[in-house]
């Protein structure tokens, strides 16, 4: 619970507020305004963000039952022992990362300091670091000649026009896969060069500010990014709500929009039945896909990252630079 601070400026701002006897009017007031301040407070965090937090806590929660140690609060070879496990099972450091930020958040939230800011963890999550190694598993960008493979085996009937939906317009406007699926049909709006698709919130923007993603019609109708989500919605009936939304096996479309999760399903299965390996398809494919046919076609950064959201350039040119290692490979020079 956020309570409101003490009228003493040197006082304790955990202290609640200690009404005047001459201020008992003001009482209802400072009731709404204390409800206001806790919905602010809870909305600090996005939703995904939450989920992704009360997921890691649960986790180290029944971790620390199994061994009957205190999660709550945890002592710093806790978190370094449960670390340690989690290392040794095989999870990613940005899994190992989320997990210290979800311990972090309910110890602040309870009132204790973090254990992860103490020197013990600090040095066990360097080395964890150092062994599993730092660099992130990019995952492998689609190009456009994947995707038009990608079309070619989609399935028949509604599915196969949602498939080309999504996969079309992830593509086209860089899109997180998050960012998709969160579409409505009122962030869409058809104009006369194309689509501008509103994203109301995204990872790089917490406050919500928004950003609206310009998609030019292709000059391939097939391809076309544009016409397929035209033509998913039509087909599908949607005129308001999610628009990227599951169909069974008979053709019925469900009110309710896709999970996140359903965008790599969607991408590894269209990918196998073109004879794409699907190890490293996910879908942040879409995303880094995009970035690397806009570069090699000569977009340039500024515009790419206007589509992207990208706050740093550095990110653009990492994408780039792997996709450019393989235009002039030198070890086509050895003559082997």
């Amino acid at each position: 619970m956020v309570v409101i601070a003490s009228q003493d400026p040197g006082g304790d701002e955990s202290a609640p507020l200690t009404p005047q006897p001459h201020a008992q009017d003001a009482m209802p007031e400072l009731a709404a305004l204390q409800a206001s301040l806790e919905q602010y407070s809870d909305d600090a965090k996005a939703d995904n963000t939450k989920l992704a937090y009360a997921k890691q806590w649960h986790q180290f929660q029944a971790w620390c039952l199994t061994k009957a140690l205190g999660a709550v609060p945890a002592g710093p070879g806790t978190v370094a022992l449960y670390l340690t496990a989690c290392a040794n099972a095989g999870l990613a450091l940005a899994t190992l990362k989320q997990a210290q930020a979800a311990i972090t958040y309910h110890h602040h939230e309870t009132g204790h300091a973090s254990p992860c800011a103490t020197p013990l963890v600090k040095k066990a999550w360097q080395g964890i670091r150092r062994r599993l190694g730092a660099a992130q598993n990019q995952k492998h960008p689609l190009d456009a000649d994947q995707i038009r493979a990608m079309y070619e085996v989609l399935p028949s009937g509604l599915l196969g026009v949602r498939d080309r939906a999504l996969i079309g317009l992830g593509f086209s406007g860089a899109f997180r896969r998050g960012e998709l699926v969160a579409l409505d049909v009122s962030d869409l709006a058809f104009v006369r060069r194309g689509l501008e698709a509103r994203v109301r919130r995204s990872k790089t923007d917490q406050e919500g500010r928004g950003l609206t993603k310009v998609i030019s019609r292709g000059s391939d109708a097939s391809t076309c990014a544009v016409r397929a989500v035209r033509d998913w919605l039509k087909l599908a009936r949607i005129e308001d709500g999610p628009v990227f939304r599951s169909v069974d096996r008979h053709g019925n479309v469900s009110p309710r929009r896709l999970s996140a999760q359903s965008v790599a399903l969607v991408l590894k299965r269209a990918a196998a039945a073109a004879g794409i390996p699907v190890d490293d398809i996910a879908g942040h494919s879409l995303r880094a896909g995009f970035v690397t046919e806009a570069k090699k076609h000569g977009a340039d950064d500024a515009a790419i990252m206007d589509q992207t959201g990208h706050q740093s350039i550095a990110m653009v040119q990492r994408y780039h630079r792997r996709a450019k290692k393989w235009e002039k490979p030198a070890s086509e020079k050895l003559g082997f």
